[in-house]
């Protein structure tokens, strides 16, 4: 129950008055069961659309928006990953209101909290990946981008308790290939802030090495460095670390989920074995 409807007309209701009150309670009943049926089916159609983004599927996106009631998109969006306890049962509002509790890091972005609150609870394009949030931003000012309207009110919710990351504007078709980064940048990213991606290979480098370092397994980050020291062989890295192989294959399991990259790519090897040495000689 969110409120109480009182009628009064100054004198006894007689029955065809009251036979009036009850047909308009029904209708207005029905009128709010449609609406919260509509608003579900668009959040549901909103979720669908943006895992055919993420996956790289933009034509089939651009079709079911077309067919949908939704505003067509434009080209260019931002990447939003959100992570903290029950999340995924948070309203829109109660999102927004989260997202604008919390600080931007650094100064690389063009976005305040205030303004990237009220973008978020303009898109309906969200889903949940890995435990995280990921809300598709449509930046406006360009042709078919979604109709941003402002919230007012401050955030009630517990936003010292969550981190977000964002990215840059992207091309719609760039997006499968940048949400990795924004999910790393995610998990590591510090409790209260909103971390900025910027898309280029020192960021990237800096998110992984971040994302194993702050890990609750406090030996993740030097499994990983023994690991690709032996250039990934089993036997002679479990040995270094004092482990059994098939433990060693958990954390490495373990780390290449955390960093969304491959630790058997050559590049993705020497780019995250150089970061974690210019790390370890910087400290």
């Amino acid at each position: 129950t969110v409120g109480f409807l009182a009628v009064a007309a100054g004198r006894d209701l007689r029955r065809a008055d009251r036979q009036l009150i009850l047909t308009s309670c029904m209708l207005l009943s029905l009128t709010v069961k449609r609406a919260r049926e509509a608003s579900q089916a668009e959040a549901a159609l909103g979720g669908v659309i943006a895992a055919l983004i993420l996956a790289g599927h933009v034509d089939a996106a651009r079709l079911a928006t077309e067919h949908a009631t939704l505003p067509p998109m434009g080209s260019f969006v931002r990447i939003l990953a959100v992570r903290g306890s029950s999340q995924a049962r948070l309203d829109d509002h109660e999102l927004a209101a989260i997202i604008g509790s919390l600080r931007v890091a650094g100064t690389a972005s063009d976005l305040t909290a205030l303004e990237l609150r009220n973008r978020v609870a303009g898109s309906v394009l969200r889903t949940t990946v890995g435990g995280l949030r990921l809300v598709i931003l449509p930046e406006p000012g360009q042709r078919g981008a979604t109709t941003l309207i402002p919230i007012s009110g401050s955030a009630t919710a517990p936003g010292a308790s969550f981190a977000a990351a964002l990215s840059q504007p992207l091309l719609l078709e760039a997006v499968a290939g940048f949400v990795a980064q924004v999910t790393v940048a995610c998990r590591s990213a510090s409790p209260g802030t909103i971390g900025v991606v910027d898309g280029s290979d020192d960021d990237r480098e800096n998110m992984w090495v971040d994302a194993l370092t702050r890990h609750p397994r406090g030996d993740l980050s030097g499994t990983v460095r023994t690991y690709l020291a032996h250039r990934g062989q089993w036997e002679s890295a479990a040995r270094e670390l004092g482990i059994h192989r098939n433990s060693l294959r958990h954390r490495i399991a373990v780390a290449t989920e955390l960093i969304g990259a491959d630790l058997t790519d050559p590049d993705t090897a020497a780019t995250l074995w150089i970061a974690l040495r210019r790390r370890s000689v910087g400290s």
